[in-house]
């Protein structure tokens, strides 16, 4: 019987994509639509304006779409006998027994496993800070000790200093007060008939705002003590 331990990012990255996705339409579309329509007449040449709008719109479009895509399918999977990570566009597996280096960096915040037929990176920073504890427990504990380098200066950097991130209530009232500040000035934008794009944004900011409200009144304060780095995490597995 195998136990599985699965490592996915921070949540925070898909509303992030989500957001971002939303308003850059909005933005985008008004923005390459006043243009190419030329309804200020202010543009002088209308359409390669557009053109040109559209293109710079579009790369932080596909930006923004990635983003939700890296938060949807980014997967590690840890096995005593197996490595995979699952990307965006790839999947790297390795047999743990093939690992030949594993490469502690402590700037940036990373860890590289090499392997015969290539590599895994994984940036820390895009893990909750519970996860990463784990994350890091089950990376030190895989392979043997003379296979990794920079475990000191990685360790002194990061872990003697790590506690767990406590929820907040107050970060999430800063959230829910901005959110529903935007919802309320692109609402008035669009009654004033600014423009589709000013309610596209009303309504994105107007969800953000219920979610983050959600948040507070489901709030359960976490009393939990600082986590020990040196004592391993428990991990949630699952079975297969």
């Amino acid at each position: 019987m195998t136990i599985a331990v699965h490592f996915r990012i921070r949540r925070s990255y898909l509303v992030l994509g989500i957001l971002c996705t939303a308003a850059i339409t909005a933005l985008g579309g008004f923005s390459v639509i006043g243009a190419a329509l030329n309804l200020d007449g202010s543009f002088r040449y209308p359409l390669p304006t557009a053109v040109g709008l559209g293109c710079f719109w579009g790369g932080w479009f596909l930006a923004a779409v990635y983003t939700i895509a890296f938060a949807c399918r980014d997967q590690l999977t840890v096995t005593a006998e197996q490595l995979t990570h699952k990307g965006v566009f790839r999947t790297h597996t390795t047999p743990v027994a093939a690992i030949t280096a594993v490469e502690w960096i402590r700037n940036p915040n990373r860890v590289v496993v090499r392997y015969p037929r290539g590599r895994i990176k994984l940036d820390f920073d895009g893990y909750a800070p519970d996860a990463r504890a784990q994350l890091v427990q089950q990376l030190r504990s895989l392979t043997a000790a003379e296979l990794q380098s920079g475990w000191a200066a990685f360790e002194a950097s990061h872990l003697r200093h790590y506690r767990p991130a406590h929820r907040s209530r107050g970060a999430a009232l800063v959230c829910l007060l901005m959110y529903a500040a935007l919802a309320a000035g692109a609402g008035y934008g669009w009654r004033w008939q600014l423009g589709w794009p000013f309610l596209l944004v009303s309504a994105g900011s107007g969800l953000a705002a219920f979610w983050y409200l959600v948040r507070i009144v489901r709030f359960v304060p976490d009393d939990r003590p600082a986590a020990d780095p040196s004592e391993p995490a428990q991990p949630t597995a699952s079975r297969g």
